[in-house]
């Protein structure tokens, strides 16, 4: 995060936000709300959308453990090619597919990629399970994965994070 002045943060220059959360809990709609306020105050925004789902939705399928470190490095690839000036929110990170592939697989070798990516950013909010859950695709599992993915995502393991709450209005 750059400041305009030393020690006071009265303009932010840029700001790198990445949002976690287990599914189903508001991180995509909450993405589009802070792109779209941001952009209204004339910051040019990137908007990086879950691999995941766009994943899921070409191979008509979940992905299997071995695909999983395929996912990972493309969320973080489309969130490393932002431009200095730019602001970035991250619709996920490839935390959250290092947490499910050892949840779901057992496998906890994604953790140092998606720990070390995690740093690039300024905020990152993990999402509340106070929205009600809603089946929207393949790699939707259900709410009693869903509090476990949160409980996961929710661990101060050595990563600064705020949590993040709410209901929706429609």
């Amino acid at each position: 995060m750059a400041a305009t002045s030393a020690g006071k943060f009265s303009q932010i220059l840029t700001m790198k936000v990445a949002l976690l959360g287990a599914e189903s809990t508001g991180k995509t709609r909450l993405a589009n709300e802070l792109a779209t306020h941001w952009r209204a105050q004339g910051r040019e925004v990137v908007h990086v959308q879950e691999v995941l789902r766009e994943w899921c939705e070409r191979e008509g399928r979940t992905p299997q453990p071995h695909e999983q470190i395929g996912i990972a490095q493309e969320q973080a690839l489309r969130a490393q090619a932002t431009r200095p000036h730019q602001w970035l929110v991250a619709d996920t990170t490839p935390l959250m597919t290092a947490i499910y592939s050892d949840m779901l697989f057992g496998d906890a070798s994604l953790y140092a990629f998606a720990l070390q990516h995690q740093q690039q950013y300024d905020m990152t909010l993990v999402t509340g399970l106070d929205i009600p859950w809603v089946a929207d695709g393949l790699q939707r599992d259900g709410p009693h994965v869903r509090t476990s993915g949160w409980h996961a995502a929710s661990r101060p393991d050595g990563w600064r994070h705020s949590l993040s709450g709410g209901v929706w209005h429609r």
